[in-house]
């Protein structure tokens, strides 16, 4: 297929200020334009890419691919800048007749969607019916799709983003730098800057590919080698395969293009330009991009209206967007059939609902796998060993050869049985280490299941990883016991709190220093003993470490910091003092005065909108919210901005508690089956 090319007879005024006179567009068009014009299929493409879509896309677009000429008609333009026909410094200045070279005007990807919009004008487009674009090309097709969303019927945009992140920027910075350093580059001559591009092109694949690419594919021919030989004669191969086709003066300016990338520039910000977006839109993200992390997508798929989003595991990295045709091309088959409903829900029901035999043995019971079976599992066992609609299919335990007294056939020691089983759609976790209940959660999630979790350490490190599992793979994550214990801390806030804005959020969180606390006020006994007594009563662990430095409240801390105003916080960022060197002069001494001490975490978000946490022993007044709050007892105080202060209380300890915060979680998971159920 040849190139055609379209002279525009005006001049361009570009977002720098700076004018084109009469640029040119060259184009590939693919197929016919059928009668009502509903076929049109737009590919913007990427950096050095150029307009024949069918040479560098195929296995997604060809004669034989989903994007074909028989069904569509096809239209990819060479991009503002590129050598390949459209305008570009290796161009001819109207005005002088001289190549433009290091006179052409800095552009941005608006004014490359600029012209494109002037093509399909041209060529009589009134409606794109798929609009599809990755990485620079995914930019495009964003903007696009922000300044003409009548227009576009369907979006598709991979691996790319938003706003060019900071990370995106300094490694185009480093290449331009590259080609700057080249003494050639100052030359007004075609070639000028090649030896420099070709260090750039060097140091921009370490942003296409990853770790695990080189490490499998340029391990050196000889293990003996003093210095290994394939790493580094691939970067010069790489090098060199662009010079050969490709021009310095393009790759300078088409990497300043990318850095102008940010839909939310003179529109009132990124979310508020995405709410503009009105085509159905696909969003998908590949395994161990390193140039556009799964962050730049996830953020899209926030902000625009009826967005779907589809992860691609990718042993590629960006590169994977040229490479992944055939999930890129499944994922492409579902969404343009319509496929997709609601976007939480759709996920879910794929991940959960492939049929019913995955979630039922009858149709009145739901499986459910534990893992673990320590004082909250064994807890646990007995509550929903008393309910018909729970079968438990089995309980994953570390240590063999101790009678826990429940069936030998439940017992198991491969958690992999719970992932691999898909008739176990919901997965709980009840297990102290946190390390290894990390492993687990990311299994469970990445299986699309649902998983309830009361592990609050892990949680309080991983939980924005977890989070975005949970939204690629379409599981749910569930953990109301790693906060309050008894007390329904987090649904109350996601339930009752979306429509008033919280100010502050206090209370007791740890039951086991709570009850330490209580027993040195009641008794005079010290700290070593109330700690032994918390110990037998299994309110505290046997190392109680966590608890009594304020650890274990500083996790839940951040977790209700999350839950109240949707920030990820560190639990390195929260103030923390424990009770360890509390003594019993400090408790007579505020008895003197009717005061308590007692362990407090303060959640509060500041006028300027800093989140601010701390957890530390305080002294409280009879007046107090908290002061009444005894034992191994939990409170949490809400301040709301218009009902003032509300506060919940219950037992923060103890195996049953939490078992029952944990059947708490799992009511919601069956009602949420259930639903999932009815909709698809």
């Amino acid at each position: 297929m040849k190139v055609s090319t379209l002279n525009i007879e005006q001049t361009i005024v570009l977002e720098s200020g700076f004018s084109l006179i009469n640029p040119q567009i060259a184009y590939h068009t693919y197929g016919t334009l059928n009668e009502d014009k509903s076929n049109v299929v737009w590919i913007t493409h990427a950096l050095t890419a150029n307009s024949d879509v069918f040479d560098w896309w195929p296995g997604l677009v060809g004669e034989k691919d989903l994007i074909n000429s028989s069904d569509h008609f096809i239209v990819c333009a060479n991009i503002l800048g590129s050598h390949y026909g459209t305008t570009s410094p290796l161009s001819t200045n109207p005005e002088n007749g001289q190549p433009y070279y290091h006179t052409f005007p800095e552009f941005t990807i608006r004014d490359i969607v600029a012209l494109h919009i002037e093509l399909a004008n041209y060529l009589g487009i009134d409606q794109i019916h798929l609009l599809m674009g990755g990485s620079m090309g995914g930019h495009q097709a964003l903007e696009w799709a922000i300044l003409e969303p009548e227009r576009i019927d369907h979006l598709a945009v991979i691996a790319s983003s938003a706003v060019h992140s900071p990370w995106g920027v300094a490694f185009n910075e480093s290449q331009r730098w590259a080609i700057e350093n080249d003494p050639s580059w100052n030359l007004s001559r075609n070639n000028a800057g090649i030896e420099g591009m070709k260090t750039a092109r060097s140091l921009a694949l370490l942003s296409y590919r990853n770790f695990k690419t080189y490490q499998k594919t340029q391990q050196p021919s000889d293990d003996n080698l003093l210095f290994p030989d394939r790493a580094s004669s691939y970067q010069k191969y790489q090098g060199e395969k662009l010079a050969n086709r490709f021009n310095a003066f393009s790759y300078w300016y088409l990497s300043k293009a990318m850095d102008s990338q940010n839909v939310g520039r003179d529109r009132g910000g990124v979310e508020e330009a995405l709410a503009k977006i009105q085509a159905k839109s696909i969003i998908i993200s590949l395994e161990d991009d390193v140039l556009f992390p799964i962050s730049d997508q996830l953020r899209l798929v926030k902000g625009i209206p009826n967005a779907v989003h589809q992860f691609i595991p990718s042993f590629y990295g960006h590169d994977g967007f040229l490479i992944e045709t055939k999930n890129i091309r499944k994922s492409l088959v579902t969404f343009l059939n319509n496929q997709h409903t609601n976007k939480d829900e759709k996920r879910r029901t794929e991940a959960l609902l492939i049929n019913k035999k995955q979630t039922n043995t009858s149709n009145d019971q739901i499986n459910v796998g534990i893992i673990g079976l320590g004082t909250v599992g064994l807890s646990l066992y007995e509550q929903l060993n008393l309910r018909s609609e729970i079968n438990i299919k089995k309980i994953i335990v570390r240590r063999k050869g101790i009678d826990r007294g429940i069936p030998n056939a439940l017992i198991g020691y491969d958690a992999s049985e719970l992932m691999e089983d898909a008739q176990v759609p919901v997965v709980i976790e009840v297990i102290d280490d946190a390390d290894a209940a990390y492993e687990f959660a990311k299994q469970v999630l990445r299986k699309g299941k649902i998983l309830i979790s009361a592990n609050k350490k892990m949680l309080a490190h991983h939980l924005k990883e977890l989070k975005e599992l949970e939204l690629i793979f379409g599981g749910k994550l569930l953990y109301e016991a790693s906060v309050g214990g008894a007390i329904p801390i987090l649904r109350v806030i996601n339930e009752y709190y979306q429509s008033e804005p919280i100010q502050k959020i206090e209370g007791i969180i740890n039951g086991s220093t709570n009850y330490i606390l209580t027993r040195m006020g009641e008794e005079s006994i010290p700290f070593s003993e109330a700690l032994k007594e918390a110990q037998i009563k299994g309110f505290a662990e046997s190392n109680p470490t966590l608890d009594v430095d304020g650890y274990d409240a500083a996790y839940k801390a951040t977790l209700l910091a999350h839950t109240a105003f949707n920030v990820y916080l560190d639990p390195k960022e929260v103030e923390r003092v424990g009770i360890s060197n509390i003594s019993i002069e400090d408790i007579q001494a505020a008895r003197v005065f009717n005061q308590k001490i007692k362990l407090i975490a303060t959640i509060e978000k500041s006028e300027t909108g800093k989140v601010a946490v701390s957890v530390k022993p305080r002294f409280l007044n009879p007046s107090d919210h908290l002061y009444n709050v005894d034992f191994e007892l939990n409170a949490i105080n809400i301040e709301g901005l218009y009902s003032g202060s509300n506060t919940l209380k219950g037992k923060g300890a103890g195996g049953h508690p939490t078992a029952s915060a944990v059947a708490a979680d799992l009511d919601f998971a069956l009602q949420f089956l259930k639903h999932l159920e009815a909709v698809g």
